[in-house]
């Protein structure tokens, strides 16, 4: 009955958003209307992926099945397709960008169920949850109110550190170094990626202040408001961000 409680009340608040949105682009935009966009689509990324996790979860979708693995490798196949198709897909086509949005948000869902029943079965969802908010406004409050700190200086420092974390990971998963040690080994690729991908929520946190100046810009040229906010794009970044530190939270509570 939560459960589908809780659908219910996720696709009330996401056509709820998108008639906000929708409201919003008839307005004179402004910075801070720009921002307060973007954290709308962010939430909306957010709810939809939620959404087909409970619905795969309320159908029993078995996570940890064997016969489920072809699932996730089509869903990952299909979703890094749309993301090629997103990046080289035209900003002016605002519609498809739209569903390409959704989309990748639900398909993401798919790959966060084993994710969320784990942290479910060990009883760490709600310490997850609580932890992950935390986070997410000290650091977007950080990026915010201190936006002139060297941040964009970043990321080549976050970006080389997320290979070499990927490098160690795929040479774990591919050499299988002692098992003995496996358990300690995952607390501290979780923790490391963690510390990264904070380090990239601040950095497209900001990015969000910037790309607000960039389409005021565009609209002062004679753009439209359609063409010159693209949500979808700006908002994919910090989606994903808090999507790896949940998932990193449940590997280190877990």
């Amino acid at each position: 009955m939560n459960k589908i409680f809780s659908i219910y009340a996720i696709i009330g608040a996401i056509i709820a958003l998108y008639t906000v949105i929708y409201n919003n682009n008839s307005k004179t935009l402004t910075k801070s209307l720009y921002a307060i966009n973007t954290y709308m689509y962010i939430i909306l990324g957010i709810l939809i992926t939620s959404l087909c996790v409970l619905l795969l979860d309320l159908i029993q979708f078995d996570a940890f099945s064997d016969g489920n693995t072809k699932y996730y490798i089509l869903s990952f196949i299909i979703a890094l397709s749309i993301i090629i198709t997103f990046a080289v897909s035209s900003e002016n086509n605002v519609i498809f960008r739209n569903i390409l949005f959704i989309a990748f948000t639900a398909l993401l869902g798919v790959l966060t169920v084993p994710i969320y029943q784990s942290s479910v079965n060990n009883n760490i969802f709600h310490k997850s949850i609580i932890t992950l908010i935390v986070i997410v406004m000290g650091l977007m409050g950080f990026a915010y109110y201190y936006p002139n700190s060297g941040i964009n200086n970043w990321y080549g420092i976050l970006i080389t550190s997320l290979c070499v974390l990927i490098v160690f990971q795929l040479s774990d998963l591919l050499f299988g170094y002692n098992n003995n040690n496996q358990y300690m080994r995952q607390k501290i690729y979780a923790t490391a990626g963690l510390i990264i991908f904070s380090g990239f929520l601040v950095y497209d946190t900001s990015k969000i202040y910037e790309n607000a100046d960039i389409a005021i810009n565009c609209i002062n040229r004679g753009g439209s408001v359609n063409t010159c906010t693209d949500y979808p794009a700006g908002s994919l970044g910090v989606y994903l961000d808090i999507m790896n530190l949940f998932s990193n939270l449940v590997n280190i509570h877990s």
